[in-house]
């Protein structure tokens, strides 16, 4: 028997440069495809690879009253109001 209370949720932010956004951008433009080469992408002089940045920050937040309301009430989910 399943039981469901709502909470804290999490909101996930990720980012990354531009750099690293065109790297991941020019290697999905060719998967899936075994006849074609991967493009060589790099931002190093002298080298090879890419120096790029990226980050992600996770915060927990409480849902609002409003909100808590709108899934025990408005959708078959199976949440039920929290008891004290």
């Amino acid at each position: 028997n399943i039981q469901r209370w709502s909470g804290m949720v999490d909101v996930v932010i990720s980012a990354g440069s531009e750099v690293l956004h065109y790297y991941i951008e020019i290697n999905n433009s060719v998967e899936g495809s075994l006849l074609q080469e991967l493009p060589q992408y790099t931002n190093i002089h002298n080298g090879t690879g890419i120096f790029a940045s990226r980050h992600s920050v996770v915060k927990s937040v409480p849902l609002s009253g409003f909100t808590e309301r709108k899934l025990v009430e408005d959708y078959n989910l199976g949440f039920k109001y929290k008891t004290k």
